[in-house]
């Protein structure tokens, strides 16, 4: 048998769950559920002493179901922010070892056998796990498997345990499964997870190293020319998956400041993008998610705040003009506070309060994508062109901000900012599609790293008097003092450098909008 296998897998935060879980019936996307199954599973997984399996991207199990034992081999495909899809091929053994003759005849065993060659298969770990599933119907029609496994993977004398929830689809819409995922969140704790038992088991057995995140922005491979209703909710999917990786690695290492400064440029390039999409997406759900988003980005900011006093501090304290003698109170103090925000942030976070929003989302704009439900005024432009007169209107909205700047206004100056942010995010992933915005990105991003600064140091001076009224430590005071006249010289000398930029950036833009506004004429 062989089929392409679409699954969404969700890490079960709290095990004790499972029951109710697996026999809940209130579920407001279901339309039937059947009844509960239960099973318990061995599997071994097998690959060459080079490891060839692994190298193809191949995977071959076998594992004793229901009184026998399957072979099973998957390859290829791709795991996207916990859901995956593959090919999967299964067939059944007279005993428990592995061969690549029971698939000769199928695409599987011509792979297996090129790749394998002459190299014997040797098991290189095990799970066992018990298995707790049932059919749900969804108000779709759509069928999915609903399995939840609690158990332990097993790796060279090593074990790491399996909690966790996967919803296969047997038939219909892969939103139908993103949506289920989405109402399961609403009711139990629950975290995606992008890792398969056979990744997390590679890993265990120091196979495979950890999941790297990629900082840059969602890379849109095409022409320009697609229809953009086509192609737009898969970029903004793509961005929402680099949000959900971010979010993983922040929690793996969130003592790291720059894992929560990238999860939160993540954040913020989702709803810039978003935002630029806004002319094509249904208004209701397009302020609901935006609302929510920005309340988790804005759960974040006193942590992010204090990162940036703790940064710019380690400034001064690396500097040869200025010499502290003595204990460093302020030291002391960012360490306390940013313990006390990290766990504010980061607690909910891992219990899984953002899971239902990420896959509500994403379940979203996989719809859009299938039913094609988007503003139809818009429907014959070409992704180019769109970009083309939404990078138009949003540098005339940026020039027009400008005009009214105060430097010294904290309001006045992070409207620009945010401004610049969303238009700078949406060059950079648009690189290829957007005509002659080189010199126009290189000018908006040395614009950015000014009203950054400006910016943190408004931010920095604001917390260091909070404190100063409400603690009364001398040295702390002389600290606060020293970081507040370092960032007030400096700010100094970005205000006087800020002016000539944005004249450049001006200059550039207005050329720009000449040239590309009269094209979109």
């Amino acid at each position: 048998m062989s089929y392409i296998e679409t699954e969404l897998k969700l890490k079960l935060l709290e095990p004790e769950c499972w029951q109710q879980m697996a026999e809940t019936e209130l579920l407001p996307v279901t339309g039937s559920v059947g009844a509960v199954k239960q099973d318990f599973l061995e599997s071994q997984y097998y690959d060459t002493p080079s490891g060839q399996l692994q190298k193809a991207q191949m995977a071959y199990r076998i594992r004793m179901e229901e009184g026998q034992w399957l072979a099973t081999v998957k390859a290829g495909g791709i795991s996207d922010g916990g859901l995956h899809r593959r090919e999967e091929y299964t067939t059944v053994l007279t005993e428990q070892e592995p061969s690549v003759a029971v698939f000769l005849g199928t695409p599987a065993g011509e792979r297996l056998h090129k790749v394998i060659g002459k190299e014997p298969l040797e098991a290189i770990f095990a799970t066992r796990f018990s298995r707790y599933k049932r059919d749900v119907t969804t108000v779709d029609g759509s069928c999915i498997e609903l399995a939840i496994d609690l158990g332990e993977i097993i790796a060279g004398g090593q074990t790491e345990p399996i909690c966790e929830v996967e919803l296969e689809l047997k038939a219909g819409h892969p939103s139908a499964v993103l949506t289920l995922g989405s109402e399961l969140a609403k009711a139990f704790p629950l975290r995606v997870e992008p890792r398969s038992k056979y990744f997390r088991g590679l890993q265990l057995a120091g196979l495979q190293d950890e999941i790297e995140i990629n900082s840059k922005p969602a890379a849109c491979q095409l022409q320009g020319t697609e229809p953009v209703l086509s192609v737009m909710p898969q970029f903004l999917t793509a961005i929402l998956i680099e949000v959900l990786n971010a979010e993983e690695m922040f929690l793996q290492n969130s003592q790291e400041p720059e894992t929560l400064h990238r999860l939160r440029i993540h954040l913020r390039r989702l709803r810039a993008a978003l935002s630029f999409a806004k002319p094509l997406l249904p208004a209701d759900e397009y302020e609901r998610y935006q609302a929510e988003l920005f309340q988790l980005g804005a759960a974040s900011g006193s942590l992010r705040q204090l990162d940036v006093a703790a940064q710019s501090w380690q400034g001064v304290l690396d500097s040869e003009l200025i010499t502290v003698s003595g204990r460093l109170w302020l030291t002391d103090v960012l360490a306390d506070e940013r313990q006390a925000a990290l766990k504010e942030f980061a607690n909910p976070l891992r219990g899984g309060s953002a899971t239902a929003v990420y896959l509500g989302l994403w379940s979203w704009l996989a719809n859009l994508m299938e039913t094609a439900e988007i503003v139809k005024e818009t429907s014959g432009k070409s992704l180019h062109a769109f970009i083309s007169i939404r990078v138009c209107d949003w540098l005339e909205e940026l020039l027009k901000t400008g005009e009214s700047l105060d430097l010294t206004d904290p309001v006045s100056l992070h409207a620009l900012r945010i401004r610049g942010k969303k238009l700078r995010y949406m060059l950079e992933a648009f690189s290829d599609q957007a005509d002659n915005t080189g010199k126009l990105l290189g000018r908006l991003k040395k614009l950015q790293d000014g009203l950054g600064f400006m910016r943190d140091t408004q931010a920095t001076a604001l917390l260091l008097n909070e404190w100063l009224q409400t603690r009364s430590s001398r040295a702390l005071h002389r600290d606060a003092g020293l970081l507040m006249g370092w960032q007030a010289h400096e700010m100094q000398n970005k205000q006087t450098e800020f002016w000539d930029d944005w004249q450049r950036f001006c200059k550039s833009a207005r050329k720009w909008l000449k040239k590309n506004s009269t094209k979109n004429k």
